[in-house]
């Protein structure tokens, strides 16, 4: 990871996953149709964290991308990512890498699909529901800062409003040690 970080200079777009065939499939999907067909092209890496970098296939790997795998505490990373993609597009339940991004107070784009769980539609929250919108949101992200200034002032307040995240701690993590995603969330020794 540390040449590919050296290389690259930062950590453009973050994706947290599990190896669960749901977040797999939404993944690569992401992957291919919007990262590869619409990032890479203008520059843009992806760190993906957590067990579903075990259960890509070699075509996958796709230029500026880096699989990471399973880490311990996601906090270090998520801090220098200037955007959180959340490309669920499969399954069933609330997406938790959403809630988890949003008490963290990080900067996060989302796929449409998402909303069925969170009605993020009543906070004004964008989701994008092609893999070109979904693309040119991320870019968007990262080109403006009062562009993510805005999109955490939006997570923020539906996290205040939520009660999906009364069970999160202050620092926005699930319950220390717990699993989420292929990641063990803990509490980050500052």
């Amino acid at each position: 990871m540390l040449a590919w970080l050296s290389a690259s200079g930062r950590i453009d777009v973050i994706l947290v996953g599990s190896d669960h065939p749901a977040n797999v499939a939404s993944i690569r999907r992401f992957i291919h149709q919007v990262h590869a067909a619409h990032l890479a092209p203008h520059g843009v890496n992806l760190l993906l964290v957590g067990r579903s970098g075990m259960a890509l296939e070699p075509g996958d790997m796709v230029p500026g991308l880096f699989a990471l795998g399973e880490v311990d505490v996601l906090d270090p990373l998520y801090r220098i990512a200037r955007v959180v993609a959340v490309p669920t597009s499969v399954g069933t339940g609330t997406p938790i890498k959403v809630l988890d991004a949003f008490a963290r107070g990080l900067c996060v784009s989302v796929s449409d699909f998402v909303d069925r769980a969170l009605d993020l539609g009543a906070y004004g929250f964008p989701m994008s529901a092609e893999p070109h919108e979904f693309a040119a949101d991320i870019r968007m992200l990262l080109t403006s800062e009062d562009a993510r200034r805005e999109r955490i002032a939006l997570a923020q307040k539906f996290a205040a409003d939520s009660s999906e995240l009364k069970h999160m701690t202050p620092n926005g993590a699930l319950s220390q040690g717990c699993r989420l995603n292929g990641a063990v969330l803990r509490k980050d020794p500052r």
